[in-house]
């Protein structure tokens, strides 16, 4: 009885064994492979989250102004400069079939200059609303003033919130996307 009793503590040391290298090999293994998994996803997207929308309150005026000081930016060209983008719809509320715009701004990320020659590309939102276009207008390029903007006419589309992103890439996988909204009406 004492042998059996030996017999099935060593079987029991043993499974018991085997059981907690089998979770430090799984849990060494998902370790490393969710490094490896945040490391390519860091690499590759380094994105500075934007805006969810473009729309912006306006301060009350007063009776007296006051003047400001202007200050003067060189304009950058698109090479090696962090940027930010801001993105408007006009108008924001329209029928199917009619014309509107979505302008961009790129501007310096220190300092505000405006971003020339930076290559900008519409696209459907990351965050899951529903697109606006299926087909994507041709990417546009920033001018002097930092500026791009599509000249478009709304989809035939149930009514409802859309949404249009648009998105610019520089150099070392740097890029940056903004998001606006159209609500089309029946």
């Amino acid at each position: 009885m004492k042998r059996r009793a030996q017999s099935a503590n060593l079987t029991s040391a043993v499974l018991l064994a085997i059981v907690l290298v089998t979770c430090s090999i799984s849990g060494l293994a998902a370790g490393v492979y969710a490094r490896h998994l945040g490391e390519r996803l860091a690499a590759a997207t380094k994105t500075v989250s934007a805006p969810a929308s473009s729309a912006t309150s306006r301060a009350a005026s007063t009776a007296t102004s006051v003047p400001l000081a202007t200050a003067t930016v060189t304009p950058q060209s698109a090479g090696a400069v962090a940027f930010v983008l801001t993105v408007s719809s006009s108008p924001n509320t329209l029928s199917a079939g009619q014309s509107f715009n979505v302008s961009v701004t790129a501007l310096t990320q220190n300092g505000g200059a405006a971003v020339v020659g930076l290559r900008c590309f519409m696209r459907a939102p990351t965050d899951g609303r529903a697109p606006l276009f299926q087909n994507w207008p041709t990417p546009q390029i920033t001018d002097a003033n930092g500026r791009a903007t599509w000249n478009l006419v709304a989809p035939q589309v149930a009514s409802g919130l859309y949404g249009v992103e648009v998105v610019a890439y520089g150099v070392n996988s740097y890029n940056y996307f903004a998001d606006t909204f159209v609500t089309i009406g029946s």
